[in-house]
Formats: structure tokens, C-alpha cells, sequence
């Protein structure tokens, strides 16, 4: 393992050694791995298909004002196992068989492991369905679309970096052949242009997360197959004047084995998610450069709740609503995902 990832470089940057664990042909996102209970977190859609179903509300609303032509493309980046596009879906079917009918929907999958799953779960959506492996191979008939993620840009590669008496160092990897091991190096030069790049401080002696390329290629990606666009971010984390996230001095990098927390980063390599805390004010300037302006940004509280997540449980029968009571609270309590998770609504 250690021989491949440093097979052409002694010393590597986080990121990569990210991007080798998460993405790399045994990593993590590359396997037939599980979100919930028996897997090694949680995210909303797993929690509930209540979440689906509101975003579907949410959208209704967006299309019926601001996308009145015949057809529409609807895009889940990152779909994983198709759940969260399906309760979308079969809220339209529910409730707005108009914009059912005119939508052609493109999930976006890089983990071929999870296809299967994807067909299944949208069987009933079969004809209307293209699984692609990147926004790159989507095949539009239409240039507008609605663009959806959830929990995408925190499971990105990512630079851990420190500034020390005003200079910037990054965290590099080596190996003995038998164990991984961290420094801190000078940063080069492509990351000290980033940060200048972007009107955010630094706290000095803090570490902070770089997103790496990814983060761009989407929003590059997107604004060139699509003319009119209009993207909902669900994520972990916060805005902040500050490429610091955390009054953490380690920053809010942490990975996730088991639904255990830690920064054992070179333990359970390909099988432990790595992640970090998405810092919504760079990621807004970030996609600002590819023509998108915010819309608005609220907690996932805020954002169900304002639209019409307690009407659409009571559209439940009293059985199926003794289940759906616990999950609603999980998705709307503070303590819970309530106020960890935000919702960003951007606009080309």
C-alpha cells in the first residue's frame, strides 16, 4: 500500500494522501460502503426520506418561478445510493406531476460500486434516469437545470496548513515503509496563491483546511454545461471571516470509523471516511468566480422547517408516523443535525 502511494514522491501533500484514501482504486468512496446505522456515519437522507421530500417542495417552488420552459435537467452530484433523488422525485410525483413530467435527471456517481444500488432504488424512475460518472459526460437536452449535493464538498481532498510568525506551512506525508508520518513544511506555492486569492484572515498558530482542486472543477464544470442553473448545497459546517473554522487548534479535520470519532488519519486506511468542517464563506467566493451569487444561507433546521416539513409528515398515516416522529426530531433538533448542517442556495 505505502509502495503505490509513494511511488514517485518521497514526501506527499495531504491532500493527495487524501485523495488516495477516499478516491484512490481501493479507497474508501470506492468501495460498497454503507451511511447509517451499520455503516460508519449518518447523513439526513439516510436518517429520513422526510429531508427528500422537503427539498422536493423547496424545488417545486424554484422551478414553478424561475424555470417555466417544457424541459429541466435535475443534477445530484454525488449520490451515493440514489436515496435523496428518489424522495425528491417522488414528491413530484406526489404533488406536482406537471414538473415530474418535464424533467430529465442526471445522477452523478464516481463510485461504480454504487450503481446497483442507484438501479434499484430508482427502478420506478428507470426511463427517466442517466447515471453518469462526472458532471463532464452529462448529455443535457436543455441548458437550465437544478443542481443538488448532499454532503459532497466535505468528503473532498483537502490541505491542512498553519501559520507560524506569519509564514505558511502545510502538512506533508512520509513513510519508514512501515508507518505513515506527518511534518510541517513551507507551503508551496499554489496554496499561498490560493490564500490570496480570497478576503479571509488566518489565526495565527490554528491549523485550517485548503480545499484542494475539486472543489473548483465542479463549479467549472457546471457553468459550462449549463446556461442557467440554480444549486443547493447541504454540508457540514459553518461561514466565517476566517480560513479557520474551529477554536480547535487542530482544525476540523477527523475521520469517522465505526461512528467513532478521531484523527487517526494512517489508521483504517480505505476504510474510514476523512472529512472536514465546509467553510461556506470561501466555498460562496470560490463559486462566485464561475458566475454563481448566493442566494441564501440558513441551518437545516431553518431551511426544513420554512419549508413545509411538518405539513408534509402530517400527510402520513398515524402508523407510519410513529417512525417518522423520532426521525423528524433527528433532522430538526439543534442537538442533533439541526444546526450542524447548513444550506447554501446559489444562482447563476
Amino acid at each position: 500500500m505505502f509502495k503505490t502511494l509513494f511511488a514517485e514522491k518521497d514526501v506527499i501533500s495531504f491532500s493527495d494522501f487524501v485523495r488516495y484514501a477516499l478516491y484512490g482504486p481501493n479507497g474508501y468512496y470506492k468501495k460498497n460502503f454503507t451511511i447509517g446505522p451499520e455503516g460508519d456515519f449518518y447523513t439526513s437522507p439516510s436518517v429520513s426520506k422526510l429531508f427528500g421530500k422537503t427539498i422536493g417542495y423547496f424545488f417545486s417552488k424554484i422551478i414553478l418561478e424561475k424555470f417555466p420552459k417544457d424541459k429541466i435537467s435535475i443534477v445530484e452530484i454525488g449520490s451515493n445510493n440514489g436515496e435523496l433523488i428518489k424522495n425528491v422525485l417522488d414528491f413530484f410525483v406526489g404533488y406536482h406531476l406537471d414538473i415530474h413530467e418535464r424533467l430529465e435527471v442526471f445522477v452523478v456517481e464516481a463510485n461504480l460500486s454504487a450503481k446497483n444500488k442507484i438501479i434499484n432504488n430508482l427502478a420506478s424512475y428507470k426511463d427517466q434516469i442517466t447515471i453518469v460518472p462526472s458532471i463532464s459526460k452529462i448529455k443535457s437536452r436543455t441548458k437550465e437545470s437544478i443542481i443538488l449535493c448532499n454532503e459532497l464538498f466535505d468528503a473532498l481532498p483537502f490541505d491542512r496548513c498553519v501559520s507560524r510568525n506569519n509564514k505558511f506551512f502545510q502538512t506533508n506525508i512520509f513513510t519508514d515503509k512501515k508507518n505513515i508520518f506527518e511534518r510541517q513544511d513551507k507551503a508551496d506555492k499554489n496554496l499561498i496563491k490560493f490564500m490570496k486569492r480570497f478576503n479571509l484572515k488566518i489565526k495565527e498558530n490554528f491549523f485550517f483546511e485548503i480545499p484542494s482542486f475539486e472543489y473548483e472543477q465542479i463549479f467549472k464544470d457546471l457553468s459550462e454545461k449549463f446556461d442557467k442553473m440554480f444549486f443547493l448545497i447541504s454540508d457540514y459546517g459553518d461561514k466565517s471571516d476566517y480560513f479557520n473554522l474551529s477554536s480547535d487548534p487542530f482544525g476540523t479535520a477527523r475521520c469517522f470509523y465505526n461512528h467513532q470519532v478521531s484523527r487517526n488519519f494512517y489508521k483504517n486506511i480505505f476504510n474510514q471516511d476523512i472529512t472536514h468542517d465546509v467553510n461556506f464563506s470561501l466555498l460562496t467566493k470560490i463559486a462566485f468566480n464561475y458566475g454563481f451569487n448566493e442566494v441564501d444561507f440558513v441551518s437545516q433546521n431553518r431551511f426544513l422547517l420554512d419549508n413545509n416539513i411538518l405539513d408534509i409528515y402530517e400527510n402520513f398515516d398515524s402508523l407510519e408516523k410513529i417512525e417518522l416522529t423520532q426521525q423528524l426530531k433527528k433532522l430538526v433538533l439543534p442537538n442533533f443535525l439541526g444546526e450542524k448542517f447548513k444550506f447554501l442556495s446559489l444562482r447563476n
